[in-house]
Formats: structure tokens, sequence, C-alpha cells
């Protein structure tokens, strides 16, 4: 199961919801990739926060989930994903175009996120909400 950055985030933030999903799934193999390292860094300094504190934090969490590469494979299903949607005129995020190819190309079909609305738009990935 594949873990978006919204989760992620609930999780570091003690949300309720991401916390119960987490241990859910904990027994399975879980992944994330570095396009949601590089976000939950970036909303660390976005949010004026202590960011040591918060930064040591995502290494832990990160500790126990296989981040993945954005390698070839990923940039192509990417870029079929953003390149597609936009011609049926439902553009989403390039940041989520790039996730969901990772996810894809590595053959996780299942994302764990809050963002629905923009990865059920992905054709052959499952969203799991919370």
């Amino acid at each position: 199961m594949f873990l978006d950055s919204t989760v992620l985030i609930g999780f570091l933030r003690n949300e309720p919801n991401a916390i119960e999903v987490i241990k859910r799934i904990e027994d399975k193999q879980l992944y994330t990739s570095e396009i949601n390292v590089f976000e939950l860094i970036q909303g660390v300094y976005i949010s004026h926060k202590n960011v040591e504190q918060h930064i040591q934090q995502i290494i832990g969490i990160l500790s126990t989930i296989t981040v993945l590469p954005f390698d070839r494979r990923a940039a192509i299903k990417a870029g079929v994903i953003g390149g597609m949607l936009q011609k049926q005129g439902q553009k989403i995020g390039e940041a989520d175009c790039l996730i969901a190819g990772v996810a894809l190309a590595n053959g996780i079909k299942i994302i764990v996120t809050n963002n629905t609305e923009h990865f059920e738009r992905i054709p052959g990935l499952r969203v799991m909400s919370y």
C-alpha cells in the first residue's frame, strides 16, 4: 500500500483517523515516494514550526516505510497519467501525477490518501480514504 502525504501528515499531527488507518494496515508492506518526502519537508518549513524536531519525526516515520525513488519508469508513467488527464480536461497537480507514477511503476495499485478528488481520476489506482 502506498501512503500519500496526507496520511503521513495526519499521522505526524496525531490525527485519530490517520492513526487508525495506519494501525489497520501496518501489517502490510507500506510505501511512499521521494516526492512525498519533498512535500513533508517543504511543509515543515512553510509551517514555521520547530523545524529540526519535525524533521526528526519525519525521518522516524520514514524509517518504517519503503521510500521509492522517482526514476525513468515512474517519469514515463507520470507523463502518461498527466497527459491523458489533461487531454480529457481532468488535469490534476503535477506532484500527484509524479506520486501516482511512482506507485504504478512499482506495481502498487492502492494509495491511502484524503486527496480522493485527484487520485480517483487515475486509471489503475485504487484510493483508500480515511
